[in-house]
Parts: C-alpha cells; sequence; structure tokens
C-alpha cells in the first residue's frame, strides 16, 4: 500500500463533500485523521 496513493485506490466508494478533496486525500491523510491524539474523549468534545 502506498501511503501517498489516493484513498479511493484502494476505497473506490470512498467520497467526502467535496470533490476535489476526495480526489486528493491520500492514504496518509486518512491515518493521521484517524490516529489518536493523546487527548481523552472528553477533552475532544469539550466536556469538562
Amino acid at each position: 500500500m502506498k501511503l501517498d496513493a489516493p484513498v479511493q485506490c484502494y476505497l473506490p466508494w470512498f467520497r467526502v463533500a467535496d470533490p476535489q478533496v476526495t480526489a486528493q486525500l491520500s492514504m496518509l491523510d486518512r491515518l493521521l485523521a484517524r490516529a489518536p491524539s493523546g487527548a481523552g474523549w472528553q477533552a475532544e468534545i469539550g466536556s469538562p
């Protein structure tokens, strides 16, 4: 798997609201978006 390849090379059904972003989104972008930030779930949603 090439991490710089567009997501649609591996997941042809994958779409986001903006078609231009869909075409440019790479597997690495997708993996980084799913990576934990280090903050707890409550911190991410703004709960005390």
